[in-house]
Parts: C-alpha cells; structure tokens; sequence
C-alpha cells in the first residue's frame, strides 16, 4: 500500500507531540498541581506516561 508512509508518519507524530506534552508539563508542574487535565491530575505520572499508547491509534484507524 502507497498509505503505509502516512500511518508511520502519524504515529510518529502523534508519540512526538505526547512526549513534548509530558515533558512541558513536568517542567511546568512536576507535582501536577497546575495539570488541566482532571483524568492526568487524578491518576498522576503512571497514567501520563500511559497515554504514549496513543501513538499506536493511527495502526487502528488513521481517520481517527
């Protein structure tokens, strides 16, 4: 398939902009005091680094 390059591109993207997330917030609030996020807030660090899994969403379905 010619689309193969476009998941890999998404997916690569997706953990990139997640990765640059967690580490502003850490540099932002490491104790998450200032966390948006209620779900991150609530569950802390190990659910943060959790939602790296969401760089495998374009594997699913890249329209999502």
């Amino acid at each position: 398939m010619p689309e193969d390059w476009l998941v890999h591109l998404l997916a690569v993207a997706v953990l990139l902009s997640r990765l640059a997330d967690i580490g502003s917030t850490y540099l932002v609030s490491p104790n998450l005091h200032l966390e948006a996020n209620d779900l991150v807030r609530r569950f802390g660090w190990p659910f943060a680094f959790l939602t790296l899994g969401l760089c495998f969403l374009p594997y699913v379905d890249p329209g999502l």
